[in-house]
């Protein structure tokens, strides 16, 4: 993997990077994501950040 940079940006945001650690088994005692099938934390639901992976937001689904 690597990065390209500039030495400016117009109007350009930058960017956010997220990790997520999965855990790996034959099965999940925390949260299985429905799309995805990946076992992550129960502590990283509702945290407003997608943990599940591309066009998998089960993990912020149904949160107060």
């Amino acid at each position: 993997m690597g990065f390209i940079t500039a030495d400016k940006a117009v109007g350009a945001q930058g960017f956010k990077a997220i990790w997520t650690e999965v855990i790996d088994g034959p099965s999940c005692d925390e949260f299985q994501c429905i799309k995805t099938g990946f076992c992550i934390p129960d502590k990283l639901r509702c945290n407003n950040v997608n943990n599940c992976g591309a066009d998998d937001d089960s993990d912020e689904a149904d949160c107060e």
